[in-house]
């Protein structure tokens, strides 16, 4: 039995198997479409979160980096601020990386 035959044995035309089929593709679309922005959405609200962390612990260095300067000549202090100045320098540059692969993703 046909296409034809069938839809019209089961009350339908040809035409409305058509549009069911092509229904079919639309909605498919339509969740392709929503995944892809979910996707996004997660991808920005990552970018937002690395955004604040990198402000933060760049708040942070020019802080210790104020320290430093305070201190004067206290070598064990500064020794011990400078450490923690290049730890949360190397958090700002992961973070950047991570940054800049998301966004590559866009470009």
């Amino acid at each position: 039995m046909g296409l034809a035959c069938k839809a019209a044995a089961e009350g339908e035309s040809p035409a409305d198997k058509v549009l069911t089929e092509a229904d079919l593709a639309a909605k498919q679309q339509r969740i392709a479409i929503k995944k892809q922005r979910k996707k996004s959405g997660n991808d920005h609200a990552k970018m937002r979160k690395l955004e604040s962390s990198m402000e933060k612990n760049e708040a942070k260095v020019a802080k210790l980096e104020e320290e430093m300067i305070n201190l004067g000549s206290d070598m064990g202090k500064i020794a011990e601020l400078e450490e923690k100045r290049a730890k949360l320098q190397a958090a700002i540059e992961a973070d950047f990386e991570k940054y800049a692969e998301i966004e590559a993703k866009y470009e």
